[in-house]
């Protein structure tokens, strides 16, 4: 056995050379035993990523219970409302579900405050907003103010409409 690169036999039954040329000699033999106790770097990065994978599956739990929570709060509100359903993929739907509901929260909260009556606030903004079942619209417009939003509601084209009518596509 050479003194500055000796071989390991670690718990996990790999062996491997450590180059321990700066080690002191007295340090050495306490050193090379501790590392003999433990797995080797391979088996230790393996069970790393093992842990890894659990803690990701967990985070991804975590994460689809808070979309499904968002989600069911989103349905709640769109049936009380009337809303009718978005329309695109899954995930513009969820996401324009959401945005549709908090700009529309948002602004009923500023109406609110400029005593606006519900038949005046569903007339302007409610009915408008059942007409626009495109997800990507509401995702377009998250940051929308509620002062802008019945401009918004009642503007017959945006841009991405313009081109679509341009093109003859409906």
């Amino acid at each position: 056995m050479d003194i500055t690169t000796p071989t390991v036999k670690h718990i996990c039954g790999h062996e491997r050379q450590y180059d321990r040329a700066a080690t002191p000699p007295l340090l050495l033999a306490g050193l090379l035993s501790r590392l003999a106790e433990k797995a080797c770097v391979s088996c230790r990065r393996g069970e790393y990523a093992k842990r890894r994978g659990v803690e990701t599956n967990l985070s991804s739990l975590l994460t689809q219970v808070a979309v499904e929570t968002a989600l069911s709060e989103c349905e709640a509100w769109e049936r009380q409302e009337g809303m009718p359903t978005l329309e695109g993929t899954q995930w513009a739907v969820a996401a324009g579900s959401r945005v549709r509901l908090t700009v529309m929260s948002e602004a009923n909260d500023w109406c609110a405050d400029r005593e606006w009556t519900e038949e005046e606030f569903s007339e302007r903004l409610v009915v408008p907003a059942r007409q626009r079942l495109d997800a990507a619209w509401w995702i377009r417009h998250y940051d929308r103010a509620p002062w802008d939003l019945e401009v918004t509601l009642t503007r017959v084209d945006d841009a991405c409409d313009l081109d679509d009518d341009a093109r003859g596509v409906r």
